[in-house]
């Protein structure tokens, strides 16, 4: 959706350099955020998982 939007907002106008290079690093963010969002989940369902695990205070006594 931000891709689309970015290219629609410039629809009626030649790209310049610039705007493709921007473009360009648009895209890799939004990947580059997809990556580490699908990591970032991984390490979430581990760490809920020890939490849900970990034995009450009242069993440490």
């Amino acid at each position: 959706q931000v891709c689309e939007k970015w290219l629609k907002d410039r629809r009626e106008r030649r790209l310049e350099l610039d705007d493709i290079i921007a473009y360009c690093r648009i895209v890799t963010a939004l990947g580059r955020t997809m990556e580490l969002q699908q990591q970032i989940d991984g390490l979430y369902a581990e760490v809920e998982k020890e939490i849900l695990t970990m034995p009450s205070a009242e069993n440490l006594c």
